[in-house]
């Protein structure tokens, strides 16, 4: 086989590797969505795709000619998620399934935009 022939082969594998690839992501991200995660509130069970992610921003003022001016975001840990059956925002840090919640969306390569119904920013002086 001539090396050109060679590389074209090879490129063709790693395409249809990619394709693959993209396939299994798809599912394992439909996977995530579709775990049920319970509300400290009402303690009814909703999957975690319709949830709201409420992600926290806090700025941080100018302190010198060379500091500050810009806005920060929280860890996942310290957000709130929304229940889609009650309305209450649960805090991530002390919901009994935070590790779960946290591993999902840190562990993964999805970000909240595609694991949750909705990310709403807030931002905070």
């Amino acid at each position: 086989m001539s090396k050109v022939r060679e590389v074209v082969h090879t490129q063709r594998e790693l395409d249809k590797l990619n394709e693959k690839k993209k396939e299994l992501l798809e599912k394992q991200r439909v996977a995530i969505q579709r775990t049920f995660i319970e509300c400290e509130s009402c303690k009814k069970k909703s999957r975690l795709g319709q949830w709201t992610f409420f992600q926290e921003h806090w700025y941080t003022a100018p302190f010198s000619c060379a500091g500050g001016d810009y806005w920060n975001t929280s860890d996942v840990k310290v957000c709130h998620i929304g229940c889609p059956k009650c309305g209450a925002e649960n805090y991530i840090y002390n919901h009994f399934q935070k590790d779960k919640i946290i591993n999902f969306i840190e562990k993964y390569p999805f970000c909240t935009e595609e694991l949750f119904k909705e990310v709403q920013e807030r931002y905070k002086d």
